[in-house]
């Protein structure tokens, strides 16, 4: 049956563009998203969206695209994660609360591949949403605001996602990294409490 669309809010996230690392990486990635939420309270399915590779940067006196990453000075990100901001409003509009992350800082690094990076970044962000709808509380507390002021922005997300209830859908090399991270391999490594119910692969890499 027709689900009848809901209020949507919609708020940004950005702890830092070298705040996650591992010691295998080649490089630090940002922990960055736009998160598109329905304003009726839940608790909502969780949709994890991460995109493929693209340029990171942009240098805003040659009017050119770089990888760098950080953007150094006189260069600006190129937000890639807000790709699917369309999608996000539409499916937030249908009760999904929807997370679309950054993963410049891996495409920087490693251009080629670096899937199980995008894996365990795809971690490090669920485990984030699962201590704060639990707790209130973690690396997400205070540090949402709105993404056309820049203005932090309260908004309580305390028991309003299902990390039950999880979809992960990726493009490209994201879409490779969504299967990677939904394979039975992959299963013990997921932030406890959370399982992925579906995932959806667009235009993956092998």
């Amino acid at each position: 049956p027709a689900v009848a669309a809901q209020a949507v809010g919609v708020v940004e996230y950005n702890l830092r563009d070298t705040a996650f690392s591992r010691d295998e990486f080649a490089g630090p990635s940002e922990l960055r998203a736009v998160v598109h939420y329905p304003k009726r309270r839940g608790p909502h399915p969780l949709v994890l969206q991460l995109h493929g590779m693209w340029w990171t940067c942009v240098d805003t006196a040659k009017h050119e695209p770089t990888m760098d990453w950080p953007c150094p000075p006189g260069q600006v990100v190129l937000p890639n994660y807000r790709g699917y901001d369309y999608l996000g409003e539409q499916l937030a509009g249908k009760g999904f609360v929807v997370v679309s992350i950054g993963v410049s800082g891996i495409n920087s690094a490693n251009p080629g591949a670096a899937y199980t990076d995008r894996a365990h970044l795809i971690n490090k962000h669920l485990a984030m949403w699962q201590e704060l709808s639990a707790t209130g509380r973690g690396e997400l507390a205070g540090r949402l605001h709105d993404p056309s002021t820049g203005q932090p922005k309260a908004v309580d997300f305390t028991g309003q996602v299902d990390l039950g209830n999880v979809g992960v859908m990726g493009h490209s090399r994201g879409g490779m990294a969504a299967m990677l991270h939904t394979s039975e391999a992959w299963r013990p490594s997921w932030p406890r409490g959370v399982q992925i119910k579906a995932v959806l692969p667009t235009g993956a890499v092998y």
